[in-house]
């Protein structure tokens, strides 16, 4: 019997109380009832089944709703994951989204800011049908191996759900890529750009691509912010949900339409890249979103954007592409969610593929 069967079939039974408030949260201690009340599953997206790692690293203290109460504690291996199963259901006839985890950091809430954590199987824009279930692993793990000072970690996770018609995608296009065009039709910003990321460096894998993240060198990342600022203005942002947001950037130059007519004289077309993450939390390898324009031309016509700004995902790594948290590898930038009938996971090639014939 699995843990959604059992869950109806104990929130299906008719208990006696009196004077107690009954949630969803996993109960430890023995109830004891006087009266009757009828206990029916909440509408919407809750957690119905946590699976308790056997490892001992895992303490699950409770769940409710969409909230998980937990603490972990990872030992003094600097490469401890700990890992938890977990499942929700949507209680309703209507598509639901997942939005993002909510949490505040302080005693109890998240109280250890040097273990950090992963989703796998759940990502932001992903929908649960109506009556559907999601089972994802939350995984925790040390940020900076090598600076241990506390072992344990108490966090009180939402995974925030939201129905599919509230669902407001986080990225509105703003001025970065107004500005990208800019600079590509400009001579010399055009020049200085393409000067800097053919210059070789040993502290970039190839002359292919430029950037201002955080472990970009102090050249490149001038080169960017001097293009990207206009009157004291920084253009380099986004409007994400609802407010100004800066970002950081990888430019690169890469073929993605096959076609060498279109683009530079090379056949590459110019893609921004660009993130609001805090690459220096995140961990080697994992994910950090990454929204990514297209921008080609015709001959010696005017470079100009194809298709839409598009939000995906990218794995942490070093600047030279490496080892390290410090930038993100544009090789292998997938989507996030679905464009142009395309399921979430595509490449940059494939979505280009796919643009309409109105969108190029």
């Amino acid at each position: 019997m699995n843990g959604l069967t059992k869950f109806f079939i104990a929130t299906a039974l008719t208990v006696s109380v009196t004077g107690t408030s009954i949630g969803y949260a996993q109960l430890s201690d023995t109830l004891n009832v006087i009266g009757t009340v009828d206990v029916t599953p909440p509408d919407g997206v809750f957690i119905y089944e946590v699976n308790e790692p056997s490892d001992g690293k895992i303490t699950v203290n409770n769940y409710s709703g969409t909230v998980l109460n937990s603490t972990t504690n990872l030992g003094a291996d600097g490469k401890s994951v700990a890992t938890v199963e977990i499942s929700v259901y949507n209680n309703s006839g209507y598509v639901y989204v997942f939005n993002t985890v909510k949490y505040l950091e302080g005693a109890e809430t998240y109280d250890n800011q040097n273990i950090h954590y992963d989703l796998v199987g759940l990502s932001k824009g992903q929908e649960i049908e109506g009556e559907g279930t999601i089972t994802f692993t939350l995984e925790f793990y040390y940020l900076n191996p090598e600076e241990i000072t506390n072992t344990i970690l108490n966090s009180v996770l939402n995974f925030e759900f939201v129905p599919h018609a509230d669902y407001v995608p986080e990225i509105a296009v703003d001025g970065a890529a107004a500005q990208f065009e800019q600079i590509l039709n400009t001579d010399t910003s055009f020049n200085k750009l393409i000067t800097q990321m053919e210059s070789t460096s040993w502290d970039r894998l190839s002359n292919t691509y430029i950037g201002n993240v955080v472990g970009a060198t102090s050249t490149d990342s001038a080169v960017l912010n001097e293009l990207f600022t206009v009157d004291g203005k920084n253009y380099l942002t986004l409007n994400i949900n609802g407010e100004e947001t800066n970002v950081t950037a990888l430019i690169k130059s890469e073929n993605l339409d096959g076609n060498a007519s279109t683009g530079d004289e090379s056949g590459n077309e110019m893609t921004i890249y660009m993130t609001a993450d805090d690459l220096t939390t995140m961990r080697y390898g994992s994910n950090a979103t990454v929204y990514a324009c297209v921008f080609t031309k015709v001959g010696d016509g005017e470079w100009y954007q194809i298709g839409q700004m598009y939000e995906g995902t990218a794995t942490v790594c070093s600047y030279v592409g490496f080892w390290g948290h410090d930038s993100f590898n544009t090789d292998n930038w997938k989507t996030a969610v679905a464009y142009y009938g395309i399921a979430a996971g595509a490449t940059i090639e494939t979505v280009v593929a796919a643009i309409p014939e109105e969108e190029r």
